[in-house]
């Protein structure tokens, strides 16, 4: 029966020769062991190059929402140098009439 087993497993090479079939059979066992290993890898390599893909994705919209914001107050910054400018025209011309009127005023003289 054992002679049969042996031939209907292939292994009748190694019959005379256990020792070296055990260290090949723990050899196999190990490459298959890391050959599992190395293919858990592949997966989580996967989900992290999504997860970095999510990442870089949504700190492409965040840099575009903050360019939009920095385009808006641009724009207001160009605004109020505007107004300011304007405000100081007023003032100025306001003032010198003030001035004028003083120096016209009947007190002044």
């Amino acid at each position: 029966m054992r002679d049969r087993t042996v031939e209907d497993l292939g292994i009748g090479k190694w019959i005379d020769d256990l020792d070296s079939l055990k260290d090949r059979v723990t050899r196999y066992r190990f490459c298959a062991l890391l050959c599992l290993a190395r293919c858990g890898v592949l997966p989580r390599s996967t989900i992290s190059r999504r997860t970095g893909m999510t990442h870089l994705e949504l700190a492409a919209a965040r840099e575009e929402r903050q360019k939009e914001t920095l385009n808006e107050l641009e724009r207001r910054a160009i605004a109020a140098e505007l107004g300011r400018d304007a405000a100081g025209r007023a003032i100025d011309a306001g003032s010198g009439e003030v001035l004028q009127r003083i120096a016209q005023s009947p007190i002044a003289a």
